[in-house]
């Protein structure tokens, strides 16, 4: 059964030419007409940094459990495209569309820096890596300079957590704290802070740690929002909380025992 998934995706969506995935079609693989949206709610035609990240999500797992030659070439294009094509160097953060060529959608409503997506994708990075054996001491300088621009622009220093996105270079616009944001920068800081040791990444930690326990956490909790006032936030109870997300990433339960050793481990 998953061998035939794969063989269908190869043969309906692979872009042969650019490389990447064709993202929207009928139930029967057949385009769909020009007037219709498709449900991420971008252009047709358009290839989305947000698709491809979950695709590399998939193949990874995909390629872990199959070994196939193929699997291992497609995750490794995936790659390419998320450590690199999807990343603005001068801004060091990625954008999400982009033509079939790759060429970037740059327009001021979607050259925007969507912060839990950079975060995610630096975790998502390490671990297909993993999956593939290959060195990911060459994308530690990438690494960095996503969680620095996310930290910037996009983080809550006085209380933790961080915003939803911003315009590229500058400071959040939409500031409200959606659950999995939170999720993949809890994630995304452990990975990091296993990766090089830098305390600053276990500091970001236990601050959005420690915000999601005390504002986000509990059934229904999915947007908080500053109210007015520091410190003042509002719980908007649409959907599920935090607690579904973090147990279930991979090596989340080991690197909170680094950022968090026994106490028999701790200096004195």
């Amino acid at each position: 059964m998953r061998h035939g998934c794969s063989t269908l995706l190869e043969a309906k969506a692979h872009d042969a030419t650019y490389g990447g995935y064709v993202e929207f079609f009928n139930r029967d693989w057949s385009a769909e007409p020009a007037d219709v949206m498709p449900y991420l709610g971008v252009p047709h035609g358009v290839k989305t940094m947000n698709t491809h990240l979950h695709l590399m999500e998939a193949l990874t797992a995909f390629y872990r459990a199959s070994q196939l030659p193929l699997a291992a070439t497609r995750l490794a294009e995936l790659i390419t495209i998320q450590s690199n094509t999807v990343v603005r160097k001068a801004h060091g953060a990625c954008t999400d569309q982009y033509a079939r060529d790759w060429t970037p959608r740059l327009a001021p409503d979607v050259a925007r820096a969507s912060y839990g997506h950079d975060l995610e994708n630096i975790w998502l990075l390490v671990d297909a890596h993993d999956a593939l054996g290959l060195p990911i001491a060459p994308q530690e300088d990438l690494f960095r300079t996503l969680f620095a621009n996310a930290l910037a622009h996009g983080y809550d220093r006085q209380a933790g957590g961080f915003y939803d996105s911003g315009p590229l270079g500058l400071d959040a616009d939409r500031r409200g704290k959606i659950w999995w944001v939170q999720a993949e920068s809890l994630v995304s800081a452990l990975t990091m802070y296993q990766l090089t040791g830098d305390a600053q990444y276990a500091d970001v930690f236990r601050q959005t740690w420690q915000f999601v326990n005390d504002k986000q956490t509990g059934l229904g909790v999915r947007r908080v929002v500053r109210s007015g006032g520091a410190g003042r936030f509002d719980r908007r109870r649409q959907g599920a909380s935090v607690e579904g997300g973090l147990p279930q990433r991979p090596r989340a339960s080991r690197m909170l025992c680094d950022c968090y050793p026994s106490p028999a481990a701790r200096s004195p």
